[in-house]
């Protein structure tokens, strides 16, 4: 944690406030571990995104298309 400090006296109180609240937040202890994302669940998130994206292209391509989702299957 990075706690920004003045040394002037007009912010004595902000100082001391963000020193107490730094020394509060070091004190805390976490246990729960982060799950690691599964190369399946990786390869997932990136298909996704690509059809999102191509979604959108087709989208900002052909606003007037009625049929937008037939037309990005028939693209992808």
């Amino acid at each position: 944690m990075v706690v920004h400090i003045s040394l002037s006296e007009d912010d004595v109180g902000e100082t001391v406030c963000s020193l107490n609240f730094a020394k509060r937040a070091r004190s805390i202890e976490s246990n729960r571990e982060i799950p690691e994302v599964s190369i399946q669940m990786e390869r997932s998130i990136v298909t996704t995104t690509a059809k999102v994206s191509l979604y959108i292209k087709v989208l900002l391509s052909d606003v007037g298309s009625e049929n937008v989702e037939a037309e990005a299957a028939h693209r992808a």
